[in-house]
């Protein structure tokens, strides 16, 4: 079995993303355990708390010395030890080309009335070091985007060979056709996702409960369900075995029986559609758990009364589907409203960065007469970006106006 150690820097400010990170590597490797690969993960709660001969610090510099990869995670500050085991290991990787180092800088608000002046200026003069050695650090704003882009470099290592992965598990008899993690292509990455944290929250709660396995994301059409539910996607892949999103486009029989391919499945001709959802569902059903099923846009109601006996053939399954169905008494929903005003707000700036502030009250008014519609609110940003790209030609006020007349 390969061992792939990795050291985790931080100060104790980030201790709950800390365990958190912790959790993530554990799921991994039980993910991974059937490809002979660990993840030793070092962090410095495990070392005794007592001094050393040499002191403490020296032993965290030679476990870092001796590891693979290297994670450091920042965000107010940046102590005089998280600085010496960054130099620790970027040391040892220009002698060595090991180990791997990633920085993430947590970009969270904070109140510049209580910040301490010399954690920022330790803040500043590091991340200016970062940029003088040509390491760029990675921002991210929640555990969540953490976990996505951490977990996205670990498969990438693996494509590349530095994390080895048996050609088959050792219990798989010769011959065997393996299985992809991604049974289909990911869905998009929202390019601004704001103010759904607690809706990721809680769908993964209900979900990983064991009680809910199969959940109706609802709510009104541009609202942005479809952007939730890629963003759970993408945040936690890395915690499945195998992943799977589908477009409901004709009805759900149709959607899962595209499945077949990747699960090395190949149907006569003359086989009814019937009996091939039957032995799709059987191969489903025999996967290692947990797998995620997304199935996007299910929006009929005797679609959905007619597949979900079959859907619930697969127990290994966390199945989680956006729709417009508010009632269906046989599975839970979570609904989802309107953004709220403030990260309409931002939403908006980002994709219309010539807002001006003075004009948010104008903006305000902008989405109370679309009702909240947050796919409307991201359309109208990028028109507008798009008109006023080179000069301001058509206004807030113009769109507030167009917007006021055709509600007439």
């Amino acid at each position: 079995m390969q061992t792939i150690k990795i050291f985790l820097a931080s100060s104790a400010e980030l201790k709950s993303d800390r365990e958190q990170f912790e959790i993530f590597i554990n799921r991994k490797n039980k993910l991974w355990a059937k490809h002979d690969v660990f993840l030793h993960l070092e962090i410095w709660e495990d070392f005794l708390d007592a001094i050393s001969q040499d002191g403490l610090q020296k032993e965290y510099n030679k476990a870092i010395r001796d590891c693979d990869i290297f994670v450091m995670l920042f965000c107010t500050k940046v102590g005089k030890y998280t600085a010496e085991e960054f130099e620790t290991a970027f040391g040892q990787f220009k002698a060595t080309n090991k180990p791997l180092i990633f920085t993430y800088f947590k970009d969270a608000a904070i109140s510049t009335g209580n910040a301490n002046q010399k954690d920022l200026k330790s803040l500043l003069a590091f991340q200016k070091k970062l940029k003088k050695l040509g390491h760029f650090q990675t921002e991210y704003k929640n555990i969540e985007g953490l976990r996505e882009h951490f977990a996205n470099q670990l498969d990438k290592l693996a494509d590349e060979g530095f994390i080895s992965f048996a050609v088959q598990p050792p219990t798989a008899p010769a011959g065997v056709r393996k299985i992809p993690h991604n049974l289909t292509a990911p869905p998009f990455l929202p390019e601004a996702f704001l103010g759904r944290s607690v809706e990721l929250q809680a769908i993964k709660a209900r979900l990983f409960a064991g009680a809910n396995l199969l959940l109706l994301v609802n709510g009104e059409g541009g609202i942005g369900k479809t952007s939730l539910a890629s963003r759970y996607y993408h945040a936690y892949q890395a915690e499945y075995a195998h992943v799977a999103w589908l477009l409901s486009e004709k009805n759900i029989a149709n959607a899962l029986l595209t499945l077949a391919g990747s699960l090395g499945l190949q149907f006569a001709e003359t086989l009814p559609t019937a009996a091939r959802l039957d032995l799709l569902l059987t191969a489903l059903a025999e996967l290692p758990g947990p797998c995620l099923l997304v199935l996007d846009n299910a929006n009929e109601l005797d679609d959905l009364e007619t597949n979900y006996l079959n859907l619930r053939r697969c127990p290994n399954f966390h199945l989680l589907l956006t729709t417009r169905i508010t009632e269906f008494g046989q599975a839970d929903s979570y609904r989802i409203d309107s953004l709220p005003e403030a990260e309409a707000l931002q939403l908006f700036r980002a994709h219309y960065p010539g807002h001006q502030t003075q004009e948010d009250g104008l903006f305000q008014q902008i989405r109370a007469a679309l009702d909240g519609n947050t796919l409307v609110i991201e359309l109208l940003a990028k028109n507008l970006h798009l008109l006023n790209r080179l000069k301001t030609s058509y206004t807030l006020p113009n769109l507030l106006s167009d917007l006021q007349q055709k509600a007439c």
